[in-house]
């Protein structure tokens, strides 16, 4: 499980999250608990959730699936375009405020 701190200002608000991952992966969710989850393509399970203003990912590969290079790059864009809507926060501040903690 990963997690990543929000910028000031960006909502940790479930349902505005839920709102970016309809924009950036074109798929429906469930909430349960508090969590959405979700599937895209080679991943089968993908939950995110808050806490202490912390975007919480955890995610599940389908490692039976034969999954091209191109595909890996094009979910891995999707992912940081997810998280800079989520966060605020681009990929070098990221990785600088993962050096920090």
């Amino acid at each position: 499980m990963k997690s990543y701190k929000l910028k000031k200002g960006f909502s940790d608000n479930i349902e505005r999250i839920q709102d970016i991952i309809l924009h950036c992966f074109h798929v429906n969710t469930i909430i349960n608990e508090n969590k959405i989850i979700f599937n895209y393509k080679f991943l089968k399970k993908i939950i995110i959730f808050t806490k202490d203003k912390k975007l919480y990912i955890e995610t599940e590969k389908n490692i039976d699936k034969n999954i091209s290079n191109d595909e890996i790059i094009a979910v891995n864009s999707l992912f940081r375009k997810f998280l800079y809507l989520t966060t605020g926060y681009t990929i070098k501040e990221r990785i600088k405020n993962l050096k920090n903690e």
